[in-house]
């Protein structure tokens, strides 16, 4: 009985961790399970690094409708360059409070379309409530002109004091809340 309750107390633990990997950036530490991860580099993204990880939020749905999530080190994003994009600027200086680059509702988002691109170009803002604050970038989107592919859309948010990256459909954008939510859930179910 002894003997048996030890194999299998032993078998469940290397099944436990031969089904996650463990990954640190910065100071946190997440044991991700294989299913979320990705593990090969991918033509049309960066290449990984030894402080970031890339995972899909939902890995059972179709390819097309993955959404994968880069999470990177503050300090590796957040440079004092002036120039850096606004959504990066809003999502760094989250991090660096250890909240979410935009708390609250996000059902009154302003279409602004790129004075470069217009028809390739733009980008979803929420209206401030504050007078003088600059509108907040929610999302910048893109699309090959004459395409049939949709639009997508880039997200750059914080997660505690990490910045989080991930593209969806701009079709998906009313379900932006729910979507952030579940990276949220997901990364601090992982954490350890």
């Amino acid at each position: 009985m002894v003997r048996r309750l030890t194999f299998t107390v032993v078998s469940v633990a290397l099944v436990a961790s031969c089904s996650t990997r463990q990954y640190t950036v910065g100071q946190h530490k997440f044991r991700v399970p294989r299913t979320h991860l990705v593990t090969e580099s991918l033509p049309w993204l960066p290449p990984f690094g030894r402080n970031d990880f890339l995972i899909v939020a939902n890995p059972t749905d179709r390819l097309e409708k993955q959404i994968f999530v880069n999470l990177e080190e503050r300090k590796n994003v957040c440079h004092a360059n002036p120039q850096r994009p606004q959504a990066l600027r809003q999502a760094c200086a989250a991090a660096a409070a250890g909240r979410e680059a935009l708390p609250g509702p996000l059902e009154r988002l302003v279409k602004v379309p790129d004075e470069i691109g217009p028809e390739v170009w733009w980008s979803y803002f929420r209206p401030t409530e504050k007078p003088g604050a600059a509108p907040q970038i929610v999302v910048s989107c893109t699309s090959m002109e004459g395409s049939l592919i949709p639009a997508k859309c880039n997200r750059m948010d914080s997660y505690q004091d990490l910045i989080v990256t991930y593209s969806i459909d701009e079709r998906d954008l009313p379900r932006l809340v729910a979507i952030d939510r579940k990276i949220d859930q997901l990364l601090a179910s992982w954490e350890l």
